[in-house]
């Protein structure tokens, strides 16, 4: 019964976000989906420390997993994880606490620009173009 009742409040949410695509809407979602990945590295980046626990041989092992190009893509994608939570939360910041509601599109579209930029110096520094 709980599950049907989870199912359904997730299909309504979808059905809301589906007919509501707005600059608030995907500003939310991105909100939310960020921070749960951040839940998820954090629980990785706990286990992955914890094998020094077992040993140096096995940290070494467990370190040796991030410096392939999984794991040289999955830091790309927590830099990125992490930029636009950063952007998105400062700019939420402003927002809620000088009273801006009225222009929040202008600053989703500002934080965007910004985030753009630091993708493209960030992608240039990563993938070592400069």
């Amino acid at each position: 019964m709980e599950n049907t009742k989870f199912m359904n409040k997730a299909k309504t949410y979808l059905n809301d976000l589906r007919l509501n695509i707005t600059t608030g809407t995907i500003s939310h979602v991105t909100h939310r989906v960020t921070g749960i990945a951040f839940v998820i590295f954090l629980f990785l980046h706990i286990f992955t420390l914890s094998s020094v626990f077992r040993g140096p041989e096995a940290f070494e092992d467990a370190l040796l997993v991030y410096d392939s190009p999984l794991g040289r893509s999955l830091e790309f994608a927590l830099m990125f994880a992490v930029s636009i939570h950063l952007i998105n939360g400062v700019r939420i910041t402003i927002i809620d606490f000088l009273n801006l509601s009225q222009v929040h599109k202008r600053y989703f579209w500002i934080s965007f620009i910004v985030f753009s930029i630091i993708v493209i110096l960030s992608v240039a520094v990563f993938f070592r173009i400069f």
